[in-house]
């Protein structure tokens, strides 16, 4: 048996709370070197026509760590084509999809962030890049509107793809509506509420910035009202004058405080998009994680409410408000990396070309600019101001004819989660190379980590598996409340007996997690692993009951080493099930690297 090869501890604190404990390395432990940390970068080669260069080998690249030339420790030029999945057997779960595909095109259609006009346009530009989709292609449909909907798996059927963005509604996105910067009657440009962000050096060394007042360009608009209140005020203006002053300086002041209100209320939504947004890419980058190599996420969107700095230099007394989602997007960094997935965002405004004050071309670069900083550092490209879109589509998903998969193991760093940032040469001349641009430092986090708390919560209320680890969790038994007792009455004894008594409904779960995503630490000659664990039960329309967390820790003596990483972890767990419980949301998480895996388990009787 297992358990004879394996000498582990299971230490369980169960817990029912809303935010559970996350397990980590102690805050008094030093630094542990990871072994099995391996950095991959999958590059894209092509000509100054962006066709595909192939034949290349290890020797014509060489890879540098902040400016230090590494070893390659990894090298292919193929495409990794994972082994068919045998079919799971009855009440078997996975988050492991069943014939993964060859290769993983992701289409990623934004309604939250792309008006009713230009959504329509961008799908009949989708679907002539699905009418063209060649045989050896595989493709998925994400819609984003209040939540991230799925609406295709991956296939290779472009009829199955094309009947489901047929039958998708469009989105009409109030959070879009509402985020629109107020507009004064005089100057259109007079208030705004940016949202900022910072590049990925310098999101480890930022905090959170609160709101710093009253969300208007200058500290107060400039209004027609306003003036005629300060030029009657300068006169000495008195009688009707004055009185007309009054009314001027009232008017001026109800329009600087609705504006005011409408600033706030625009940057309220403009905060919302970001978090729906993020959410939205780190739910896909977490569930491609299981396929092997490079993925591709053709993000096609109108907009994205995040400005790289202000659109105008910030001037003594600007109180505009400046929030900086620093957290968020570090881990979305990390998460579209972790994965390999390539960002490739697509403007569905198409060209751009407006009539000279008929738009905000600062806003409109700066929106591209976050985008493009997206897709740089993912290893993807922005297409913006063209109105060929299937084309550019096609272009994304051709990438993969041109990709080369390089890995090293980082050596003598510290792990202290700063941004490193990666930079691919090649010796010869006439190659372009298109790859991730960095990778955060981080390995051990202590136990109320809000990283790892926001990662175990970000799992657990996703549409999608998170497959950063494979779980598979089988139903050894099951065990409903009963009905309502049946009642069998003595008339002569006056006495009552119940046929059935009341049992505790409950489930028993055969927990598989595969090892080969888990990080193995050194500890006195054996292996360690340290897990977060969270058990959520959901009812039938998705809202949380309860939820447990516990912390899993294992010692694996160095024999069982090879046996654990072959056979995988297996973990029995008895759940009581809480009335109207349907379905069970099981998250797992690896603090040391970060890696989530997530499945969810019906156990309901509907």
């Amino acid at each position: 048996m297992r358990g004879a090869v394996l000498s582990f501890v299971l230490v369980t604190t169960v817990g029912l709370a809303a935010n559970p404990p996350v397990g980590g390395v102690n805050k008094n432990q030093g630094v542990i070197r990871v072994e099995t940390r391996l950095i991959e970068i999958d590059v894209v080669a092509q000509d100054s026509r962006g066709g595909a260069i192939k034949g290349l080998t290890r020797d014509d690249f060489k890879i540098y760590d902040n400016g230090k030339e590494v070893p390659i420790d990894l090298f292919s030029a193929l495409s990794l084509t994972p082994a068919p999945a045998p079919p799971l057997p009855p009440n078997t779960f996975s988050n492991r999809v069943q014939g993964s595909p060859e290769s993983a095109t992701a289409v990623l259609l934004d309604g939250l962030n792309t008006s009713l006009q230009d959504q329509t346009w961008a799908r009949q530009e989708v679907i002539r890049f699905l009418e063209e989709l060649q045989p050896q292609d595989r493709a998925a449909i994400f819609l984003l509107g209040d939540h991230l909907y799925t609406l295709q798996n991956f296939t290779s059927n472009p009829k199955v793809l094309l009947a489901a963005l047929r039958n998708a509604k469009t989105v009409n996105s109030k959070e879009l509506e509402g985020s629109a910067p107020p507009v004064s009657m005089d100057d259109a440009d007079t208030a705004s509420s940016i949202v900022t962000k910072s590049t990925p050096q310098d999101i480890v060394q930022q905090n959170n910035a609160s709101p710093q007042g009253p969300a208007t360009s200058g500290g107060a608009p400039s209004t027609a009202a306003g003036a005629a209140a300060a030029n009657a005020a300068a006169g000495g203006a008195t009688g009707p004058a004055a009185g007309l002053a009054g009314e001027a300086a009232a008017m001026a002041q109800m329009e600087v405080t609705m504006m005011q209100f409408q600033s706030h209320e625009s940057a309220f939504f403009g905060v919302d998009r970001v978090d729906r947004t993020l959410d939205a890419l780190m739910a896909i980058a977490n569930y491609l994680a299981q396929f092997p190599g490079r993925k591709n996420l053709i993000w096609v969107s109108g907009s994205f409410p995040i400005s790289i700095g202000f659109d105008t230099p910030r001037q003594p007394g600007d109180t505009r408000d400046q929030i900086h989602f620093t957290p968020e997007l570090q881990r979305a960094y990390k998460a579209l990396n972790n994965a390999n997935l390539a960002v490739y965002p697509v403007d569905a405004r198409g060209l751009v070309a407006s009539a000279p004050g008929t738009m905000n071309m600062n806003s409109f670069y700066s929106s591209v600019g976050t985008m493009q900083d997206l897709a740089s550092h993912t290893g993807g490209q922005t297409f913006y101001n063209t109105n060929d879109l299937a084309r550019v589509m096609r272009a994304a998903v051709d990438d993969s004819d041109a990709n080369y998969t390089l890995g090293f193991y980082p050596q003598q760093i510290r792990w202290d989660g700063k941004y490193h940032t990666l930079t691919v040469k090649v010796d010869k001349p006439g190659v372009h190379l298109r790859y991730r641009r960095g990778y955060f430092a981080t390995e051990g986090t202590p136990g109320n980590d809000e990283q790892g708390n926001a990662a175990l919560n970000q799992a657990l209320y996703s549409p999608l598996d998170s497959t950063g680890l494979g779980l598979t969790v089988s139903i050894l038994q099951l065990v409903h409340a009963p009905k309502a007792p049946v009642v069998k009455v003595d008339m002569n004894a006056h006495d009552v007996a119940l046929r059935h008594r009341p049992v505790q409904p409950g489930v028993l779960l055969d927990i598989d997690i595969d090892t080969r995503n888990l990080t193995l630490q050194d500890d006195a000659g054996s292996k360690t692993v340290d897990l977060a664990v969270v058990l959520a039960q959901l009812n039938d329309k998705g809202t949380v009951l309860r939820t447990g967390g516990y912390d899993m820790n294992l010692r694996v003596e160095a024999g069982g080493v090879p046996r654990l990483m072959q056979e995988g972890l297996m973990v029995k767990k008895w759940v009581d099930l809480v009335e109207g419980a349907e379905t069970l949301e099981l998250v797992v998480r690896d603090p040391t690297s970060g890696n989530v895996g997530s499945v969810r388990i019906p156990v309901g009787t509907s």
